[in-house]
């Protein structure tokens, strides 16, 4: 039951990135198709298979956080092009990332961090910098 809940939780998340891939709202996409990955990543971790069937749902869980992986990847790499268009498109105005705040400076590095890196250990992290 609890897995179904979770399932339905994703479908809404993958739904919320297609709208808004079709937006060309990548920042969004590659948000929500994240969100999606982290939770099917979860759900894999989570279950304890004890028949068949049940293997075969992890292994479509399985399947699809990769899926997800790729398309938010895709969807980041997108929205990075997109913006790296625009600040070449204008030369008057100022890069985008100069007037965003903090939280959504925060918000890109966390995704960035998800799709295309690991977990660093706080302690171990802020020993290392100078």
């Amino acid at each position: 039951m609890k897995n179904e809940k979770k399932l339905e939780e994703v479908f809404c998340l993958i739904e919320k990135g297609n709208d808004s891939e079709v937006k060309k709202d990548y920042w969004e996409a590659a948000k929500f198709f994240s969100d999606a990955m982290v939770s099917l990543f979860q759900l894999v971790i989570d279950m304890k298979t004890s028949n068949e069937e049940e293997q075969k749902i992890e292994d479509l869980c399985r399947a699809q956080y990769r899926q997800y992986l790729h398309r938010a990847r895709k969807a980041l790499i997108d929205a990075l092009l997109n913006e790296n268009t625009i600040d070449e498109s204008d030369k008057n105005i100022e890069p985008r990332f100069i007037g965003m705040t903090d939280e959504e400076a925060s918000n890109r590095v966390q995704l960035f961090g998800t799709l295309f890196s690991k977990e660093l250990d706080a302690k171990s992290h802020d020993s290392k910098t100078v």
